[in-house]
């Protein structure tokens, strides 16, 4: 999972919905906190993208 950071507004609502894939950069901007995304949050890390 990637965040392209010039995409990124940083509204926080992808970290809303799955925070186990997402969290804060130390940039202010949202991160994928995790290389592959587990089985049990990709209908949440689809829907937070």
């Amino acid at each position: 999972m990637y965040v392209d950071q010039d995409l990124c507004i940083s509204c926080g609502l992808c970290i809303d919905i799955c925070p186990s894939v997402f969290d804060w950069n130390d940039d202010g901007k949202a991160e994928a906190i995790v290389d592959e995304v587990p089985a049990d949050a990709e209908d949440d890390a689809k829907e937070a993208m």
